[in-house]
């Protein structure tokens, strides 16, 4: 969880998002800058879940602690049986009870916030989505996960439910079309009227998204590398270290066979892969780390 104001930034290994909000609320009240910025990532959804969310969110979804118990996954890959399918079922309950923790909490510092300026820009999305269960058969068939937690959590195979999150903007416009994650930054700043000072790779919503894009998902923490690229309701997944290509028609991510043409424009679109074996497995690479990064990934649990 963490919270970057102006050139400052706190980052916070225990905490909930009604913290991280009052703090940021409580620095926003003592400015005088005409403009401000702050990037709040709110940890509430990700386990583990031992502070958040509080108990009458569980409540209210109806979560048994007695069922879900540590932040593990337990039943991974296609456990069946009565056991199996509670704890799948109040694993889902949890991370809902999460987002709406999150949800409340956010429309609350809103309003907050309204009544303290009279121009401000919301912009809310995720890193990445969640995994439970949608498709273990085919992960497992198709793909090594170190964890060997098969179609569960996130960090492996980047299916829909972990590719496909949120952006909601408040103040800013969105564009029909192929968005990426890394259209935000530069749709921000055109919209604050700042140039950047390096080039930005996304689009600028305001002037449209061109509809021949092909957007991309790439990295892959357990497992072999994978990448994902998307074009006109098509999807090629590709794990090079597990010989795999696999072609899904969406939105429902139905698996296909892509036709040829499209096959071929999609991979001609990927992107280089790791040289390196090791490092393609989620391993060690030889590329160095700042220690200050170092140490802030060691303090939210990235060993």
């Amino acid at each position: 969880m963490g919270l970057t104001v102006g050139d400052t930034d706190s980052l916070y290994t225990k905490g909930s998002a009604e913290e991280l909000l009052d703090n940021y609320l409580e620095w926003m009240s003592s400015r005088t800058a005409s403009q401000t910025f702050a990037y709040l990532h709110l940890f509430d959804p990700h386990g583990p879940f031992d502070t958040t969310p509080p108990q009458r969110y569980r409540s209210e979804h109806g979560v048994d602690a007695d069922v879900v118990g540590g932040d593990a996954w337990q039943f991974t890959g296609n456990s069946q049986g009565k056991e199996a399918e509670q704890y799948r079922t109040h694993r889902i309950r949890l991370y809902n009870a999460a987002v709406d923790y999150v949800d409340d909490t956010l429309a609350s510092a809103t309003k907050s916030l309204s009544e303290m300026v009279e121009d401000s820009t919301l912009v809310v999305t995720g890193d990445h989505g969640e995994a439970f269960w949608e498709n273990s058969s085919l992960d497992e068939k198709h793909f090594f996960d170190s964890r060997t937690a098969y179609g569960v959590g996130h960090g492996g195979t980047p299916y829909e439910a972990l590719a496909r999150v949120p952006l909601l903007a408040d103040g800013l416009p969105v564009a029909d079309g192929p968005a990426s994650g890394i259209d935000i930054a530069p749709t921000i700043a055109a919209a604050a009227g700042i140039e950047a000072s390096v080039p930005f790779t996304g689009q600028d919503h305001a002037k449209g998204l061109p509809e021949n894009r092909i957007p991309l998902i790439e990295a892959a923490r357990y497992g072999y590398e994978k990448k994902a690229v998307y074009q006109n309701g098509w999807k090629l997944l590709v794990s090079q270290g597990d010989d795999k290509a696999l072609g899904f028609e969406l939105p429902a991510e139905i698996q296909v066979e892509l036709p040829r043409d499209v096959e071929q424009r999609l991979r001609s679109a990927l992107p280089a892969w790791p040289s390196d074996t090791e490092a393609s497995m989620g391993g060690e690479s030889d590329r160095e780390v700042d220690q200050s990064v170092q140490q802030r990934l060691s303090d939210l649990g990235y060993n």
